[in-house]
């Protein structure tokens, strides 16, 4: 990956103008800034979502978006779509740390179909109090290289100072961290968007488990009554995730479940889940430790990855 790695929580870096996000995807991109505040710890001073134009190549509308906000010069932390990169959860070959990644080319050759010449491959590990007295388990991301390449060129194209290249579950974690009171406290974060959502699971900053659910929140938003089988499904992959966080990774009970924003009103869903399931159920509340405006959840939902990648300026 170069000068730019996947984390999140490698450094702890102060910037003067705050820092810049990007998530670009395939029908637009999310720009989000964090800067400090005089009333909060963090202001959210930009976030908005810009739809594909059919008539401006969006590296121009990016260009134009970054002049609009003054944010020439600015760092930056670029994510990674979902749709971008594949997310492996594979076993650790017996290695040393610095030969993890080129081992993993090997281990994942079978599992992609592109050429591996072709494609980037970085590995971040589970932390190292998972799987006690079992097999040791990698997250391994592979994107292809044409990719990093065109966003790289975007992202200096438009003026900025590129710093990180990250991906949306490591960026939502960021969000986690923010928003949970005890560090100690083993949580999750449950994402529901149009094509599908994620569940992540984490304990303070450290993400144990991430995981695709092929539910499009659309199916499931008008729903306020326990018994249809989509939110049957919904609450039980969820507590199949909480199961397997506390039976095969050792770790404890799941107290607390955040439901991030939405494009549409969940509010009927988020109630059926707290429920259905032995754990609290809320919705995330941004406004709680950001001063952010009258930001709505709708532009939340779509810039909800760029905003836990601006947070990253913070991680310890």
């Amino acid at each position: 990956m170069g000068k730019w790695t996947f984390g999140g929580f490698a450094n702890s870096w102060k910037r003067k103008n705050g820092l810049v996000s990007i998530e670009i995807g395939p029908n637009g991109f999310a720009l989000a800034k964090i800067e400090e505040s005089h009333h909060k710890l963090h202001k959210l001073s930009v976030c908005e979502y810009y739809e594909e134009d059919q008539f401006l190549k969006q590296k121009d509308a990016l260009r134009d978006a970054v002049a609009k906000h003054k944010l020439m010069g600015h760092s930056c932390n670029l994510v990674l779509h979902p749709s971008e990169y594949q997310l492996l959860l594979v076993e650790a070959p017996n290695v040393a740390p610095q030969e993890l990644r080129q081992a993993m080319r090997w281990q994942v050759k079978d599992l992609v179909h592109e050429s591996l010449d072709d494609m980037i491959i970085d590995v971040f590990p589970l932390p190292g109090d998972s799987f006690r007295g079992r097999t040791a388990m990698v997250y391994v991301v592979v994107v292809a290289r044409d990719i990093i390449k065109k966003h790289v060129s975007s992202a200096k194209e438009c003026g900025l100072n590129l710093l990180t290249i990250d991906i949306s579950e490591l960026c939502l974690r960021n969000i986690t961290a923010l928003l949970q009171q005890n560090s100690d406290d083993s949580v999750g974060l449950l994402m529901l968007g149009e094509g599908g959502g994620s569940i992540n699971l984490t304990e303070g900053p450290r993400l144990y488990l991430s995981r695709k659910i092929e539910i499009d929140v659309r199916e499931i938003a008008s729903f306020t009554n326990s018994g249809d089988p989509v939110v049957e499904t919904l609450a039980l992959e969820v507590q199949r995730s909480f199961d397997y966080y506390e039976s095969q990774l050792g770790k404890g009970i799941i107290t607390h479940m955040m439901v991030a924003p939405s494009s549409v009103d969940i509010a009927g869903v988020v109630n059926l889940l707290d429920e259905m399931l032995q754990v609290k159920v809320d919705r995330i509340d941004l406004g709680s430790q950001l001063e952010m405006g009258d930001t709505s959840p709708a532009m939340q939902a779509k810039c909800f990855a760029a905003i836990g990648a601006a947070l990253r300026q913070k991680a310890a």
